[in-house]
């Protein structure tokens, strides 16, 4: 009889035991879970890619360890941030309904790529008229050139490809991004060409959503100027190539 209550006793207790164990576990999971930062933004070349790597994510990591980023494509991740199911998105103009901070991550220059048959010489967003224009969904350029795209496209690179097939006469994109991508293109350089666009302006940045928006804007500006100040930020942007873009952002900044 004795033996058998110590055996109720023992079952008893390790039920319990085990069952607080559970508890532990999932309140620890839970609370690792609501520590994370979700950002969401595109895979780009150089700045975003999904495998955690790009000049945005190395600047954004130092301040921000425990983020967890999203990629997918521009109008999905803007569309996404908008009904606040990430924290922050990366690489946003100045146009959506969320706190930014004082500091950009980028400056907003664009340029075009065309073909030389159906735009002799890029001037203005006159040359546009009655052309097949493309550029990515969601990006929003129809504020600066007033026109809407002939086509929708998830990547600059579809776009690309449309312009150098013919389907369409020019394409609205990043420099930096449209070069990189041509560079592994074979086509007929001198029957294309790319050109600054007089509509470029103000920066990019990294803007917030939700109950901690002001705070992780405010943690984001003070990474930035621990950065600046210590010189760190440029060496970063000159790793890639990118000091220019890291002169003109400056000019970007918050007051």
């Amino acid at each position: 009889m004795l033996m058998l209550l110590r055996r109720n006793l023992w079952s008893a207790f390790f039920c319990f035991a085990s069952f607080f164990l559970w508890q532990a576990v999932a309140v620890g999971e839970e609370s690792k879970s609501a520590s994370k930062i979700r950002f969401v933004t595109e895979d780009w070349e150089g700045f975003t890619k999904s495998d955690g790597t790009g000049i945005y994510l190395e600047v954004i990591k130092g301040g921000f360890p425990e983020i967890d980023v999203s990629t997918m494509p521009w109008q999905r991740a803007a569309s996404e941030f908008e009904a606040g199911r990430y924290d922050g998105i990366i690489g946003a103009d100045d146009s959506l309904n969320c706190t930014y901070p004082k500091w950009p991550i980028d400056t907003n220059k664009l340029a075009a790529f065309y073909r030389k048959e159906s735009i002799p010489k890029y001037t203005n967003v006159s040359a546009l008229s009655g052309k097949k224009v493309v550029w990515v969904l969601g990006y929003g350029f129809e504020k600066y050139t007033h026109i809407k795209p002939s086509f929708d496209v998830d990547t600059m690179e579809g776009g690309i490809k449309m312009v150098l097939s013919g389907r369409a006469d020019l394409l609205i994109d990043y420099p930096s991004d449209i070069a990189k991508f041509l560079e592994t293109q074979q086509y007929p350089k001198d029957k294309f060409a790319l050109d600054d666009v007089e509509f470029s302006a103000g920066g990019l940045f990294v803007c917030f959503k939700g109950a901690r928006a002001k705070e992780l804007a405010g943690r984001f500006d003070a990474h930035m100027d621990k950065l600046q100040q210590s010189g760190e930020l440029k060496k970063i942007y000159t790793r890639y190539k990118y000091v220019k873009q890291y002169t003109d952002m400056l000019k970007y900044k918050k007051k």
